[in-house]
């Protein structure tokens, strides 16, 4: 089947799945088909006009030998790249799916991991019984004095609590009575040496780490493939439609609480801590022996974790705090919403919040389920590394419903994926600031301020050890503002995946290299932007660049849009890559800098043949309505080739029969 009737069917295909679809969701989807309809009869033609079919844009998935890590959707994009943004966006339009359940399932789909949690909840049972449950004991056989608390509790606490509190530990119950959780296989010198070389991993750019050696990166491989990480992560998605009544019994829950002061409940019980916190303000003092269940009944409270421990280890724990203005303060994998083989969930469900951390917190995923949920607020997240939607081997996912928010990091956050894994940013809402910041200089950057971030959006594999994963950031609508350095912003690295979506809004992108939907080094990367007035800035190898054997796309869907840059960008293919900037409405500038091989400006739709690999490059821009201007000159509509392998077309709409 060629490949652009192939595209015109797959949104179907996929909608098709989509029951219990919300009015917004069916609007987002029927845009996403459009959106694929008029890239495929586009493309259609701009391949006529240089003797092309658009079923011979492919690679293959063998240029590298398979390995464990390996993403199945990576290889099916690599041979039909031309299905990456319909398949990723209808992905996309899922995650904001009010189910958390759908939202989660369509990660593991993508992980490559059983479907999450198509049962539905169980009834919630009783507190005492749940309860009673951490000490592996029913209700009738514990202490007097226990089930005395536990009265006591049950007295003071209106229903809707004692539900959100049974619910967490029927959870926990579920699974751990399934699952031990990912590390079992290893023995307790191996799973320190793992946890050690995966801080390695996260932490090597920074100035006082030297770079892992070969042999460091090797071990640490067949230490993950040794775990036991897809087993427990199977086990993991079937809480998920309890997590998922959680979520909805939390929100159920209003600020009418009468007040209560103090600790009202700290348990040690045989299967960690229980503390149940007033609705004053609380200061918890967390260390390496963290609560297994935290509730907060509200108040501006303070969860510090002391910095320097370096702690990644612990299976469940799960910390709620139901309102308030709060800070979340930890040093290095301290498990604050982030796990290291088992599951963690945060779950912050009012305030305008502030969470700062050293690294790896906050929807970090390690051979785990990471989960950090923050229901509304005006928000600040800061961390400087391995933060907001990271997944090595796991799944990391950070969500924030509503609000101005502000992420600021440095590399490897806002959402990153590893090797096999899925790390995934969601913001519905607000106008939000995201920031990869200038830590980790890049030793072979050809310019000044160049600096590693792996963010915004980033899959990377490790070279040449093994594939990457799949990153994802999705920015519902709002005002949005993206800045970052190198290799950012919907962009991937050695057999890994990247994307960014911004639903609506006026947005500003900022970049130096490697960003703005490039793919690199055999990756796949993909900037996806449905509405608004936009600017793109990016130095150079970006804005829907494909290089070494890789495919790059931006898509903007609409608006009056401003793109520069200087080389290899605006739709470009270099080395083996294919390279696409589709523009759809508004009048639009393409500003470009003097940056010319053979005349040509490296830009504007261009690819070149290397004669030492005998490879050709293809790069297509595709702007398909209003008046535009190209580095000072206003366009005709006509098709240019650019590059030995380049297409550079801006005509009318073609869906509305205006060809060239």
């Amino acid at each position: 089947m060629a490949v652009n009737r192939f595209l015109l069917i797959l949104p179907l295909l996929i909608s098709l799945g989509g029951v219990g679809e919300t009015p917004a969701e069916e609007q987002n989807r029927t845009e996403a088909d459009e959106s694929a309809e008029r890239f495929a009869v586009t493309l259609d033609l701009a391949c006529r006009s240089i003797g092309l079919r658009p079923e011979e844009i492919t690679l293959r998935d063998d240029y590298v030998p398979a390995d464990s890590f390996r993403l199945s959707v990576f290889n099916r994009w690599m041979i039909t790249p031309l299905a990456l943004p319909s398949e990723i966006h209808h992905g996309s339009v899922t995650l904001l799916n009010p189910s958390f359940t759908k939202r989660l399932g369509q990660l593991y789909a993508w992980a490559d991991l059983p479907q999450a949690g198509r049962a539905a909840a169980q009834p919630c049972g009783t507190l005492r019984q749940g309860l009673a449950s951490l000490w592996d004991s029913e209700w009738s056989a514990l202490p007097a004095g226990k089930r005395r608390a536990v009265r006591r509790i049950e007295e003071e606490l209106p229903a809707e609590i004692q539900r959100v509190l049974a619910r967490m530990l029927q959870i926990h119950a579920k699974l751990s009575g399934c699952a031990e959780n990912s590390l079992e296989p290893l023995s307790r010198r191996e799973r320190h040496q793992l946890q050690r070389l995966l801080l390695r991993l996260f932490l090597e750019e920074s100035e006082d780490q030297e770079e892992m050696r070969e042999e460091e990166t090797e071990e640490m491989l067949r230490l993950v493939e040794k775990s036991d990480w897809r087993s427990f992560l199977a086990s993991a998605g079937a809480v998920a439609p309890e997590i998922e009544a959680l979520v909805i019994e939390t929100s159920s829950v209003t600020n009418r609480l009468e007040s209560r002061s103090g600790i009202l409940l700290d348990w040690e019980t045989p299967n960690g801590r229980v503390i149940i916190g007033g609705t004053d303000r609380q200061v918890y003092e967390l260390s390496s022996d963290q609560p297994l269940l935290l509730l907060d009944l509200g108040g501006d409270d303070v969860y510090q974790v002391r910095r320097g421990e370096n702690n990644l280890s612990g299976a469940f724990e799960y910390i709620i705090d139901l309102g308030g203005n709060d800070r979340y303060e930890a040093g290095t994998g301290s498990r604050l919403g982030a796990t290291f083989g088992g599951l963690s969930l945060l779950l912050d469900c009012r305030g305008d919040d502030r969470y700062e951390a050293e690294a790896m917190n906050f929807g970090v995923g390690l051979l785990g389920l990471g989960l950090c949920l923050d229901a509304s607020g005006n928000d600040t997240y800061l961390c400087k590394t391995g933060a907001f939607g990271v997944g090595l081997a796991g799944i990391g996912y950070f969500e924030d419903a509503g609000g101005n928010d502000q992420y600021l990091g440095h590399s490897s956050v806002q959402g990153v994926g590893g090797p096999g894994g899925v790390g995934v940013l969601v913001d519905h809402s607000g106008d939000d600031l995201y920031v990869a910041g200038n830590a980790f200089a890049d030793s072979v950057a050809r310019r000044p301020r160049g600096y590693i971030n792996f963010s915004q959006g980033f899959g990377f594999g490790l070279r040449p050890y093994c594939s990457g994963g799949f990153g994802l950031l999705v920015d519902g609508s709002g005002e949005d503002r993206y800045l970052s350095s190198y290799f950012a912003q919907g962009s991937s690295y050695w057999l890994g995946i990247g994307a960014l979506w911004d639903r609506d809004g006026n947005d500003f992108y900022q970049s130096v290299r490697y960003s703005q939907g490039a793919g690199i080094h055999l990756g796949l990367g993909l900037l996806l932007d449905s509405s608004g007035h936009d600017v793109y800035d990016c130095w150079g190898v970006g804005q829907g660049c494909g290089h070494d054997l890789a495919v790059g796309m931006l898509w903007d869907s609409r608006g009056d849009d401003l793109y520069r840059g200087s080389w290899l960008r605006t739709g470009a293919g270099n080395a083996g890559g294919f390279g696409f900037l589709i523009d759809g409405e508004g009048d639009d500038h393409y500003l470009t800098s003097s940056v010319q091989r053979e005349g040509e400006p490296m830009a504007f739709g261009w690819g070149n043949w290397m004669k030492d690999r005998d490879l050709d490059s293809l790069g297509f821009l595709l702007d398909l309505g209003g008046v535009d201007t190209y580095s000072g000159q206003v366009e005709d509509a006509l098709p240019r080739i650019g590059g030995s392998v380049g297409v550079w077309v801006s005509w009318p709409d073609p869906m509305k029969g205006e060809k060239p």
